[in-house]
This record gives structure tokens, C-alpha cells and sequence, in this order.
């Protein structure tokens, strides 16, 4: 990945060194299908048992009855490792949680990372933007979600629209303002513009 890339929700945006955590998994999914076969042939051997139970001695039969179940405890625990290999895996991976675009790198194939919290990354959503509305105290009894906002970006002469999705339930001290959320498309996260909120 690199700045100005552009990502999809779940992309791997960068992965540590993975072979180890990836035999790990071949291993276990291995070790499951060994406990799978040898869990049907012990089945098997159990069926035919089944059918002269009350001809054999007893104890005999218990013992492939409790060998059956054994191996069937085998696959849940082989299931069991391989899902731990696989998760162990894939928390080597870091996936993008939204659709966006790079905007800064803090680090390179090669370096290497620790495990306190460490920026390497910086990203923000595209190509759905959300755009942060400051709007007077006086109408905070007005504006609703659902209403209209029509605005123009610096130097675009296009004017659009889109509705209104949240509403801040407090007011800045400072300005004295309000802040409301509009989700948009197709523009660089940033920009400032202004605009109409639409009341009913």
C-alpha cells in the first residue's frame, strides 16, 4: 500500500512475516483430517461390532464403543486448533475496517514493529465521505435528521444535496454551534464549503 491508494472494507492493507502462523494452520488442517479418517474407520470397525454385540463379550465391545467416541472427540479438538491456528493468522494481517484512501505511511516492507501501539497507517473513508455541519444554537429545536442540506465546495460551482444523518446532542461552549453529520460521495476528504440546511 502506498499513499493516495485507494481500499475496499476488508483489504490487507500490510501482513507481518506469516510463515510460521501459515504451516501452523497446514499442520493442524492436517492433523484434522488424519482425526477425520481415522474417526470413520473406527466407526466403521463400530457398525460391524453393533451387529454381533450379543455374541461377543462385553468388555470387548466396550472398548471399540469407547475408542468410536475418542476419535470423535479428536476432530472437535483438531477442529478446535486448527480454528485458533487460523485466527492467530489472520491477527497478522491488518484488513481496512471501511472503504478509503491512504493518506500517510509510517513504515516500510522490511521494518519492524513492536507491540505497543504504533501508527502505521493513516486513512480516511472514500469513496463515501462524511461531511460535519456547524450550525447556530438558536435552531437547535429545527434541524432534524432526514432534513436537507444543500451545499457548494470552494471553487466548484456544482451545488448538491444530501440529508442529514445524526445530530450532535450538545453544544460547543467555545462557538456556541452545533454539529450535524451528511454522508456524501466522490470528494476529497478535507475540503470546506458551505451551505443550506432545509427545515420543513
Amino acid at each position: 500500500m502506498d499513499i493516495g491508494d485507494k481500499v475496499s472494507k476488508g483489504q490487507t492493507l500490510l501482513e507481518l512475516n506469516t510463515q510460521q502462523e501459515a504451516l501452523d494452520v497446514k499442520l493442524a488442517q492436517n492433523a484434522l483430517t488424519l482425526a477425520q479418517l481415522s474417526y470413520k474407520y473406527t466407526n466403521n470397525s463400530y457398525k460391524r461390532y453393533m451387529q454381533i454385540k450379543n455374541v461377543i463379550d462385553k468388555e470387548q465391545f466396550e472398548k471399540v464403543e469407547l475408542d468410536k467416541n475418542s476419535k470423535h472427540e479428536s476432530i472437535a479438538q483438531s477442529t478446535n486448533s486448527l480454528q485458533r491456528a487460523k485466527v492467530v493468522l489472520e491477527k497478522r494481517r491488518l484488513k481496512a475496517p471501511y472503504n478509503g484512501v491512504i493518506t500517510a505511511k509510517h513504515i516500510e516492507v522490511g521494518d519492524g514493529v513492536s507491540g505497543s501501539a504504533h501508527v502505521l497507517l493513516e486513512m480516511m473513508a472514500y469513496p463515501d465521505v462524511k461531511l460535519l455541519l456547524k450550525f447556530d444554537e438558536k435552531y437547535w429545536n429545527s434541524v432534524k435528521v432526514g432534513d436537507v442540506f444543500k451545499y457548494k465546495i470552494d471553487k466548484n460551482v456544482e451545488a448538491k444535496e444530501a440529508k442529514i444523518t445524526k445530530i450532535y446532542p450538545t453544544i460547543d461552549p467555545k462557538t456556541r454551534k452545533l454539529t450535524a453529520e451528511v454522508i456524501t460521495t466522490d470528494m476529497m476528504p478535507g475540503l470546506f464549503g458551505n451551505g443550506t440546511i432545509v427545515t420543513e
